[in-house]
């Protein structure tokens, strides 16, 4: 078994001292396993589905941009992006689907327990769920990436609309965007701290873009803030 469970009973504790969960009567075992065994199996599924497609839809622009700048070290999101994208921007709304994602109620999950051999056959999370969910995640980033591309190629008389900031600012917001919105559709179980969780990446994501890109951070590092030229 992936989990030890032990019973607390006449011939001892030593099964319970070597096991994961403990119960002092069998009664318990039906909600262990049909209620929060069950949600435990979602939340994880659904953690690392998420995980990967805000992976793959957030980081994967900077592929498609290696092939418009000559395969160069030149980055497309401004490095304070980069590496707060896993820490700020998108962990937490993840990481509250992982710990309070439910489907159906504890009530509805005793009265159906049918509803156990989704887990039993693996039809949350396996080879063919993460094959779509690349494949969703790298179309987000296709998406998010050459339709800012065709936007700030446009010209008016002999100036382009946009520079280099600003197309990485739109495809990180793009990508974030999407994401969050990915995020909120897949959350079945809302809950008060769901809620904030989504708002404190937005807040985040607002915060620290105008400490690290506003005018007034460029007039005190402008070396460090300034781009280099459109590709």
């Amino acid at each position: 078994a992936d989990v030890g469970v032990g019973l607390s009973g006449l011939e001892g504790l030593q099964a319970v001292q070597c096991s994961d969960y403990a119960l002092a009567q069998f009664c318990h075992l039906q909600r262990l396993l049909l209620v929060h065994g069950r949600w435990a199996y979602l939340r994880i599924c659904k953690f690392l589905r998420l995980f990967f497609y805000k992976t793959f839809a957030g980081l994967m622009a900077q592929v498609w941009f290696a092939f418009h700048s000559g395969f160069t070290a030149q980055p497309l999101f401004e490095g304070w992006f980069l590496a707060l994208y896993n820490i700020f921007y998108t962990s937490y709304p993840v990481l509250s689907v992982g710990l309070l994602e439910q489907d159906v109620s504890a009530k509805k999950s005793l009265e159906f327990p049918e509803l156990y051999v989704t887990g039993q056959q693996d039809e949350l999370f396996n080879y063919r769920v993460f094959g779509v969910t690349l494949l969703h995640g790298v179309g987000t980033s296709l998406t998010s990436f050459y339709i800012a591309l065709w936007a700030f190629e446009d010209h008016v008389g002999s100036k382009a609309v946009g520079d280099y900031e600003s197309f990485s600012v739109t495809v990180a917001v793009s990508a974030l965007l999407s994401v969050l919105v990915e995020i909120v559709l897949d959350t079945k179980f809302w809950t008060v701290l769901s809620f904030l969780m989504v708002t404190a990446s937005l807040l985040f994501f607002c915060l620290f873009s105008f400490l690290t890109q506003s005018i007034d951070a460029f007039r005190i590092a402008p070396a460090i803030q300034e781009s280099p030229a459109w590709p």
